[in-house]
């Protein structure tokens, strides 16, 4: 213990607490963060929490963009798959709604291998770049038919923003 107290000088307590202040990155004298601490417009989606957000919190804007906004299911052609091959299929939204979702219902027998190993949104050959269509690739490995049924989940709103 002695040799311990020999060592405990002002100069090294010191060094110590500054490096725990330096290893915390001052963690230890934040106790709360309020609105005020925040700058305007720094908050992104990914700090916020699932269902931390109640109606309430939405300034008037964002509100009439909810309820302006609308869903519908687009199920697109079916595609038979035969032994050994790859195909592409795709769901069309209707003009002025835009895909935010899709994917395929995948059909064959007891031996269904089918993989399917794409799923995006795209854009139709016009005259904008915004996706408006959903495209799905599969697998048919095995040495039966097989076949896939792609769909779209569209949504139409007041405006479409995209992001890069």
């Amino acid at each position: 213990m002695r040799s311990l107290t020999r060592h405990l000088t002002y100069a090294n307590i010191v060094a110590t607490l500054c490096l725990l202040l330096l290893v915390g990155g001052g963690t230890a004298f934040a106790l709360s963060v309020n609105s005020h601490d925040i700058v305007d417009n720094s908050i992104l989606s990914r700090d916020v929490h699932n269902g931390a957000l109640k109606v309430s919190d939405l300034n008037t804007s964002a509100l009439a963009s909810l309820r302006n906004v609308q869903i519908t299911y687009v199920q697109g052609a079916f595609q038979t798959l035969p032994p050994g091959t790859q195909q592409s299929g795709q769901a069309d939204c209707p003009a002025g709604w835009y895909p935010v979702g899709g994917g395929a219902n995948v059909y064959g027998g007891l031996d269904d291998h089918t993989e399917l190993n794409g799923s995006f949104p795209v854009d139709s050959p016009d005259a904008d770049t915004i996706p408006d269509r959903w495209k799905v690739w599969a697998n048919n490995p095995s040495a039966s038919t097989h076949g896939i049924e792609p769909y779209a989940i569209c949504l139409k709103g007041s405006t479409v923003t995209i992001l890069p």
